[in-house]
């Protein structure tokens, strides 16, 4: 994820979901998983080790419906993998 050409997210995010606010990304660099939110409204990105007690902290802290489930991106857009 890009803002004003400058990266916010690294690149590799693996599964992703979001609401009217936030956005919530699960990446991994090849050796490490993390999970991260990233607040459209204030611009605000936050990033754990990923661990299901992680995801769920992040969804208490920043307020996000618990019901609310990542999904693979190449599930959501088959035709990602093309774009690396």
């Amino acid at each position: 994820m890009n803002n004003d050409d400058k990266q916010v997210v690294k690149p590799n995010i693996l599964e992703i979901a979001w609401d009217e606010r936030y956005v919530l990304f699960k990446r991994s660099d090849g050796t490490e998983e993390e999970i991260g939110v990233l607040d459209t409204k204030t611009k605000v990105i936050k990033s754990l080790s990923y661990s299901s007690d992680n995801l769920q902290k992040m969804k208490s802290d920043f307020g996000i419906a618990q019901d609310i489930a990542l999904k693979s991106v190449t599930g959501l857009w088959p035709d990602a993998t093309k774009m690396r």
